[in-house]
């Protein structure tokens, strides 16, 4: 992984699919020309911090003690089913 600078532009350029030899001016020195196509990437959010209003954590309610207390009467309701049946 390559460390980017902060503020420079992320990028990279894909593997080349042609290259051209060119001969320079007047017989002068090949050189050769790539075409490549270059990737332009984002940034993305790595780490986010959440903002929770006091008021929300207030009003925010969980039905734990609910819960329980829904599930102790089903236990408690139990024994008196099984009398019931057996009479």
């Amino acid at each position: 992984m390559d460390h980017v600078p902060a503020g420079a532009p992320m990028y990279y350029d894909l593997d080349p699919q042609f290259v051209a030899a060119v001969v320079g001016p007047k017989g002068g020195v090949d050189y050769t020309e790539i075409n490549t196509t270059r990737i332009n990437l984002d940034p993305i959010i790595l780490a986010v911090y959440p903002k929770v209003h006091v008021m929300d954590v207030a009003t925010r309610r969980f039905n734990i003690l609910d819960r329980e207390q829904e599930r102790a009467q089903h236990e408690m309701a139990k024994p008196l089913e099984l009398n019931y049946l057996a009479i």
